[in-house]
């Protein structure tokens, strides 16, 4: 699959999935290898509508990724933008800091070193 516009979506890699395991990994971002990418139909909760988006897999973690633009930006960048080639990649998971849009607050999300 072919990625030539960014997503606009959530993360599903939980803050605190990524919070429990750097603390294991004393506070470190975290290694992770790609498993699998595929699409997944996720209800946006914004509009009530159903959307695909891309679901990114790794060994290490149990639960998956949703890419959001800029996390989609970042593997672009690092792997490029044929998911069909991201299988086996290693990245870095880590938790930042950044404003949220509809509330304005600080808030945490997963990013990608």
């Amino acid at each position: 699959m072919l990625i030539e516009t960014p997503p606009e979506t959530v993360q599903n890699v939980t803050v605190k999935t990524v919070e429990i395991a750097m603390q294991n990994n004393k506070g470190r971002p975290i290694d992770v290898t790609i498993c699998n990418v595929m699409p997944a139909s996720i209800l946006d909760s914004r509009t009530g509508e159903e959307t695909e988006k891309i679901a990114v897999y790794f060994g290490e973690i149990d639960e998956r990724l949703l890419l959001n633009v800029t996390n989609t930006k970042t593997i672009i960048t690092k792997l490029g933008n044929d998911t069909d080639k991201w299988e086996g990649k290693k990245l870095s998971l880590y938790l930042g800091t950044y404003q949220d849009s509809q509330t304005g607050r600080p808030a945490k999300g997963v990013r990608i070193a």
